[in-house]
Parts: structure tokens; sequence; C-alpha cells
């Protein structure tokens, strides 16, 4: 909890600094376009943003039903809303998973099967993205729709690079019998500093009995090619709706003419592949320059910067409201400390 309080303060000078570069010298033309957003066009960007996290959630769902198969799509809804404060409050999102192993090892999994089944869905996820990362490369070199800049090039190619690194780590995870114990082993250990598990020795030692079962099973994903293809498919979607995001934000400040489907899916893939490298919660600060830097091949201005920080509140902090609201009310109904 300390470090999530110095990753929460850390998240807050971020985001003073850059309201004060975004509002400086321009405080009442940002504040006045705000003022001018369209709430049905908000309601339908936050729709979007819902429907995002409840793609992930079927995503995982499908996952898990190998080893619970009645466990509810509306169970797992709860858990990707409660695990996604701690994915926005931490570097690279990762204090996301092992919130959702611990979680759904309060839900009746076993620490394995738990923590296997995040580990695929994390492959299926990153699959994804490099996918959609891929294509938005191919459409922009095609139509070139943001231009050339040496340095966002750099960015993209380091984002796009980090990216497939971590697919490649990932199954290396999944394929390894000794790292998956030394990874089981860790989340155990800490599980047990925290007293969440009462005897970390006794379940350590049924882990080791059940190595090869728990190895068997994360090779089952590349096996059930329909498990991997739909859950690809799925996260594609996901990203479908958020990154059309950007879109229904212009609409909502009354601008349809400078955006549609092609430049909006494209910018925002790179703009997320630039901050999948920034070592800060949220990626915040390169996720914004990303922003500004690719939409601003299209519009410029205050009413930039106001669709900048109306998407960057939609994608992001709402996510930090609902997710930590969420996790507030799991922790009360499920007696979870």
């Amino acid at each position: 909890m300390k470090t999530q309080k110095k990753n929460i303060i850390i998240l807050l000078i971020v985001l003073i600094i850059i309201l004060y570069l975004c509002l400086n010298n321009d405080f009442s033309n940002v504040i006045n376009e705000i003022k001018k957003m369209n709430f049905l066009w908000l309601f339908i960007a936050i729709i979007y943003v819902m429907l995002y996290l409840f793609v992930r959630a079927i995503n995982l769902n499908m996952i898990l039903k190998q080893f619970n198969k009645n466990f509810s799509i509306v169970n797992t809804f709860k858990i990707v809303l409660s695990t996604s404060f701690f994915d926005s409050i931490t570097p690279f999102s990762s204090g996301g998973q092992p919130a959702q192993i611990y979680l759904l090892n309060k839900s009746g999994f076993k620490i394995a099967d738990s923590t296997n089944s995040v580990i695929q869905h994390s492959i299926v996820y990153q699959i994804a993205l490099v996918i959609f990362g891929i294509i938005a490369i191919i459409l922009n070199s095609i139509y070139n729709i943001l231009g050339d800049n040496n340095l966002l090039r750099n960015f993209i190619i380091i984002g796009f690079s980090v990216n497939i690194a971590v697919v490649v780590l990932l199954v290396f995870f999944s394929f390894s019998k000794k790292i998956n114990l030394k990874l089981l082993t860790g989340i155990i250990n800490l599980l047990g500093r925290f007293k969440i598990i009462k005897k970390p020795e006794e379940v350590k030692k049924n882990i080791e009995k059940n190595m090869d079962k728990f190895v068997s099973n994360s090779k089952q994903l590349f096996k059930n090619y329909k498990l991997l293809v739909s859950g690809v498919f799925l996260c594609l979607i996901g990203f479908f709706f958020l990154y059309s995001i950007p879109l229904y934000i212009s609409f909502g400040l009354n601008d349809f003419n400078n955006f549609n489907f092609l430049n909006t899916l494209v910018s925002s893939s790179y703009v997320m592949m630039i901050g999948s490298f920034i070592p800060i919660p949220g990626g915040s600060g390169g996720i914004e320059y990303g922003f500004i830097k690719f939409f601003g091949n299209f519009i410029s201005g205050s009413r930039l910067k106001a669709m900048m920080l109306i998407w960057r509140f939609v994608t992001y902090y709402l996510i930090i409201i609902i997710g930590g609201i969420s996790l507030l009310l799991y922790k009360r109904r499920n007696d979870v400390k």
C-alpha cells in the first residue's frame, strides 16, 4: 500500500504538470472548449470505455472456464473493474495481474489456476496489441496519415519492440517449468508476507507437486486454437472501442470534419505504443505528449488541448475512479482485507 500511495502521489504531480502545460497562457480558451462538450457524445465515449472493460472480462472468463465452468461473467467483470484500479496506478500496468490472481483466489480458484489464467489472458491481450499496432503501421505507411517525424518514429519503434518483447517473455514464462516455479514461489511469498496465505510453505510444496500440470495447462492455450483466436479477436474488438473514443470526443466538441475512424484508430494505436514504455503509472506524460503530437496533425490550439484532457479523463482517470469504487465494494461484499 505504501508503494501504491507513492504511485498516486506521482500521478498527481504529473497531472498538475500536464494541466499547467495545457492551461498555461491558454486557460480561458481551453476551459471554454471543454464547456462546449456535448454530454451525449461524452456519454457514448464513457459507454465505449465500459464496453472495452466488459470485452476484457468476457475474454478472461473464457479462459477461466477451463478451471471453473460455473464462474459467471458478472463476477469476472467485477474482478476486471476492481483490478483496473491497480492497472492504472502502477508502472506498465504491473499491479493488475497480482491483484487479479489474489481476487480470483478469494473467489475459489487455486493460486496455480488463477496465475495460469492471468498469464494466458495477458498473452492474448499482448498479441492483439501487437497485431493492432502492425495494422496501424501498415495503414499509416499506405495512406501517410501521420506524416514523418524522426523522434516519434523512434518512439513507435521502441514501443512496438517493448510490446513484442512482452509477448515473448509471457510465452517463455508459460513454457518454462523452472521460471514458472520461481514466479509462483515469489507470488506465494508475497501473499504469505501479508498473511493472505496462512501456510505458504505447504502451498509451495503442493505447487511443486503439480507444476507439470501447471505448465501443461499453460501450453493448452496454444493447443486450443479456438480459444486463442477468439481471445485475440475479442481483444481487437476491445481495442476498437478504446481507440475510437477520440472520434466521439471530437464530435462532442462540434468537430465533425477533421477526424474519421481511420485516422483516429491509427493515431490512438500510436499513442498507446508510446505509452507502453513510459515507466510512470498510466504512461503519464508520454501518453499526453503522444496524443498532442499525433492528433495535432488534424487540429491544433485550445481545441486539441481540450480534446486531450477530456480523452485522458474518460480513458484513464475515470477508470481509476470506477476501479477504486468497485474495489471498495468488492472488498466489502467479499471480506477481502
